[in-house]
């Protein structure tokens, strides 16, 4: 007897509850605003690996996700194997599949966010980007993150609530991708709607549930 198969809310349940457990090197739980970009990828198969989302006080000033396996084992294993052995040829080429995954993604990754910004037009430093990071890894945060520094803290503040209002519309469009339905109450609870002033993000959903609905109707943390 076959399996039932679950339905995309169960899915996205069990995904929220595995990131609810997940906690950083410090014992601290993801924050509770990056929280549903890491559920959106996980659930739509990217393995993420630390995420924040973003604070004036310490740390960058945007939310950020890194994607990608680290091959950190596989290194540490390389190093110790002997020069030209079968045992390094054969690690090596476990290494070179790794990072072809890690690639992989970063090539849907990259298809995702097109589909994001096709309808969609945000100002230049908002946008999310993808930042390289070694064997094929990337981060996923806004193209002004890195110049938060240089601004007022009342300047940095405002963009801080800007960047992190399109990285959870980000998430929302992620939940339409995966189930093509609205999971709007799913993605983001409505307590931390409240806590980002989402009037942005509550226009841009409606709209992106409409549309849904006509389509389907025939850490920083580290994890």
């Amino acid at each position: 007897m076959k399996a039932p198969i679950a339905s995309s809310r169960q899915i996205w349940l069990g995904a929220t509850k595995e990131v609810s457990k997940m906690t950083d090197t410090l014992g601290k739980p993801v924050d509770s605003l990056i929280r549903p970009t890491v559920i959106a990828l996980r659930v739509l198969g990217f393995r993420t690996t630390g995420s924040c989302q973003g604070h004036l006080s310490h740390g960058l000033k945007a939310p950020w996700v890194d994607i990608g396996t680290p091959p950190f084992a596989l290194l540490r294993a390389i190093k110790a194997a002997k020069k030209g052995s079968a045992e390094g040829e054969k690690l090596n080429s476990e290494l070179k599949l790794l990072v072809d995954e890690n690639l992989h993604m970063q090539e849907r990754l990259v298809g995702h966010l097109d589909g994001f910004y096709r309808v969609r037009i945000s100002p230049v430093a908002r946008r999310l980007i993808l930042v390289p990071e070694p064997y094929g890894a990337v981060r996923l945060t806004n193209q002004g993150a890195e110049i938060q520094d240089m601004r007022s803290s009342r300047v940095a503040r405002r963009e801080l609530l800007s960047y992190r209002e399109e990285i959870v519309e980000f998430a929302e469009f992620l939940a339409g991708e995966f189930s093509r339905t609205s999971l709007r109450d799913l993605v983001v609870p409505a307590r931390d709607r409240k806590a980002l002033k989402c009037t942005v993000i509550e226009r841009s959903v409606d709209k992106a549930s409409a549309t849904f609905r006509s389509a389907e109707s025939p850490g920083g943390r580290r994890e």
